[in-house]
């Protein structure tokens, strides 16, 4: 499969590694090349391309990219999974993003986005003035695109909400498609994100931790 695993992270979220691993594990049923990039600490069992602790996260997320294949699932160290993914599935999706020239697929659900019918497309478009048009909520990204809208100097929000403002403005106002970004809105709630801002645990964090049998952090 065309298709690679980007998992963003940094020295500070360590603790959350061995819950990430093993809801990973359990639930990403497929063989694919899966890719943490952080700072100095390596994460145990995967892959990890290590940075200086002192270059932004939009950076090091350039770097780990030009490992990855044409096609990459991008996520964050604190997304548990919950759902699992199949390899078929997950095929459908690089196929479909490569046959209808999607650059990035939310598999998701996501009340945050205005979605336009695309008669051409299994799927809806996110449009362009959507405030989200860039997100980090678990998609197939083609790397080309990634690439250029991930700039160096971009935290994850930044990614998401100046990233997103800069591409309202490339926007053609006859065009209400044209950055290409799409959803499955059938796809189901697949992961529980365990912090938040200032690494505060989610609600429904022991919920979450007893129903999947993992560690407090």
């Amino acid at each position: 499969m065309n298709l690679s695993v980007l998992i963003g992270t940094c020295d500070k979220y360590s603790p959350l590694w061995e819950n990430f691993s093993i809801c990973f594990n359990r639930y990403w049923q497929i063989d694919t090349n899966n890719i943490f990039v952080g700072e100095t600490k390596e994460v145990p069992n995967f892959k990890t391309i290590l940075c200086d602790v002192n270059r932004p996260w939009g950076e090091r997320m350039l770097t780990g990219i030009e490992e990855c294949s044409d096609y990459i699932f991008f996520i964050l160290d604190d997304y548990f999974f919950h759902t699992s993914f199949t390899f078929d599935q997950i095929n459908t999706y690089v196929q479909d993003a490569n046959m209808f020239n999607i650059n990035r697929l939310q598999i998701a659900p996501s009340s945050l986005q205005q979605y336009a019918l695309d008669p051409l497309c299994p799927y809806n478009s996110i449009v362009d003035t959507s405030k989200y048009i860039l997100s980090m909520q678990p998609s197939i990204w083609k790397k080309s695109f990634l690439k250029k809208v991930l700039l160096k100097e971009y935290s994850p929000w930044d990614f998401e909400l100046t990233g997103s403002r800069v591409l309202h403005t490339l926007r053609d106002k006859q065009t209400t498609c044209k950055h290409r970004v799409y959803i499955d809105q059938n796809a189901p709630d697949c992961y529980f994100n365990a912090v938040r801002v200032g690494f505060k645990k989610s609600p429904r964090w022991e919920e979450f931790k007893n129903r999947e049998q993992l560690k407090e952090f």
